[in-house]
């Protein structure tokens, strides 16, 4: 009874989305940007001969076609979460893992819309990782509702007075007593969990870093000396922050206090003074960062010569515009934790564009550097929204794409090889008409964690290397 209830409301959702589109059509007009409402994404029209034939012959080729025929639904859905609390980004994954799922298991004898099915699909993957996202020990109902409801209100009042509420005025927006509102804020620290195992770092959760008491000499505390230039900036730095977060910064690096007497000072929770220090450092390195790059400017100005320093955190490789080192790093750790959860395949594809050397003293290095270019526009076109290429230096490439595993790795791999050499290059002595070599490694078949997965596909690109041009090699072959 509920589906069908979902099910016609979803019909009159649509339809009423399709009688405005063809209003705004015959009134000539186009709809705001900001106000439109977010389209349905429109499969294509033999829709259900494609699932009909994929269910019968399990083509990659279709499946991959199904899927990148809907990411805006899964767009559309993952829009609905962003009020969550979680990065948008990691939403949009779950949304694009759930879009596959859905393809995987669709069933058309059952008479049901695809976009239905693939609706409920993706907004139950993203339930599931909210879920996973909160506390591992569940909290009694009551205790979760009020603690999310001062939550709400301490938010709201915190955009009306632009600062942070005190007890008694969060007391009387809540409805309850102050003895309550501290016991919420007390409570909220007894459901975390640390794992045993997990080794003592320094990271962006607040964590403390580390002595090593073997190199300690004295234990007599001392300042670190700084430039008067660095004290400078870092001083316009602190300034270019929130008045709250400069109070946290001060009161935690200048006063040490801990976390617990910074919140009892400024009555809030050690939750909050927590993410208050997250932002502020953040931005503290963005500011830092964008300093640093205007004084190489600078300096290059002044001696004549053009700037070509990049920011140390950068993202994007400024050739290629793939994915640096170290985003690809981040996304694969992330990637291996939800495969891990949801029980799927992830393929590694290393590439490597052969002769690259011999095209630079050839051709020029500014032929080589157009053949990168065009690699990276390549990559970028061909893969889904959830797949991340990254350039890890000189020719070499590396791919990664979830749901895809030992089935369907070489015939990825034949794809990406052939695309490249269909490139043309136009170069003053003829075309130029480039190869590559690929290694592949599949999780958790050949790893279970990045380093060992990124190195078996290395060694396996190596191996291919060592066979000639345009070959590929995966982890396991003989």
């Amino acid at each position: 009874m509920m589906g069908a209830v979902e099910a016609s409301g979803e019909r009159i959702i649509i339809r009423t989305i399709a009688q405005g589109r063809l209003a705004a059509r015959r009134l000539g007009t186009r709809l705001s940007p900001k106000r439109a409402v977010a389209p349905t994404a429109t499969a294509p029209p033999d829709v259900e001969a494609l699932f009909t034939r994929f269910s019968q012959t399990a083509d990659e080729d279709i499946r991959e076609q199904l899927i990148r025929s809907h990411t805006k639904l899964a767009d559309k859905v993952a829009r609905n979460f962003r009020a969550s609390g979680e990065p948008y980004e990691d939403i949009a994954q779950e949304a694009y893992i759930g879009l596959v799922k859905a393809v995987d298991s669709f069933d058309p004898s059952v008479g049901v819309k695809f976009s239905t099915y693939a609706t409920h699909k993706i907004t139950g993957q993203i339930r599931h990782y909210l879920r996973d996202r909160t506390s591992v020990i569940r909290q009694p109902g009551w205790l979760h509702e009020r603690s999310r409801k001062v939550a709400r209100c301490a938010e709201t009042l915190r955009q009306k007075l632009n600062r942070e509420p005190t007890t008694a005025e969060l007391a009387s927006e809540v409805g309850i007593g102050e003895d309550e509102i501290h016991e919420v804020n007390r409570t909220r620290g007894i459901f975390r969990v640390t794992s045993l195992d997990a080794p003592e770092r320094a990271d962006e959760e607040g964590g403390e870093i580390p002595l090593d008491r073997k190199r300690i000499q004295s234990l007599r505390a001392t300042g670190a000396p700084m430039p008067v230039e660095e004290k400078v900036v870092l001083r316009e730095a602190l300034h270019k922050l929130k008045r709250l977060e400069r109070t946290v910064v001060y009161a935690l690096y200048y006063k040490g206090l801990s976390q617990t007497e910074v919140a009892e000072q400024l009555n809030i929770s050690c939750n909050y003074v927590s993410h208050i220090l997250r932002g502020a450092l953040t931005r503290l390195r963005q500011i830092l960062a964008s300093e640093e790059v205007k004084e190489t400017h600078l300096r290059a100005k002044a001696a004549g010569r053009p700037a070509t320093v990049t920011p140390t955190t950068e993202r994007v490789d400024p050739l290629t515009k793939l994915f640096s080192v170290r985003v690809l790093r981040e996304r694969l750790e992330e990637e291996i934790l939800r495969a891990s959860r949801n029980g799927y395949e992830i393929t590694l594809i290393a590439l490597d564009l052969d002769g690259l050397g011999k095209i630079n003293d050839t051709h020029g290095f500014a032929q080589g550097d157009r053949l990168l270019a065009e690699t990276g526009s390549l990559l970028q076109s061909m893969f889904r929204k959830v797949d991340v290429a990254a350039r890890l230096g000189g020719g070499t490439f590396v791919a990664m794409l979830p749901h895809t595993g030992e089935k369907g790795k070489r015939g990825a791999a034949q794809r990406l090889l052939r695309e490249i050499s269909g490139l043309e290059l136009k170069t003053r002595t003829g075309k130029l008409q480039p190869t590559a070599c690929a290694g592949v490694a599949v999780y958790p078949l050949d790893g279970d964690s990045k380093d060992e997965l990124l190195e078996v596909s290395l060694e396996s690109l190596r191996r291919a290397k060592d066979l000639g041009a345009g070959r590929i090699c995966a982890a396991r072959d003989k």
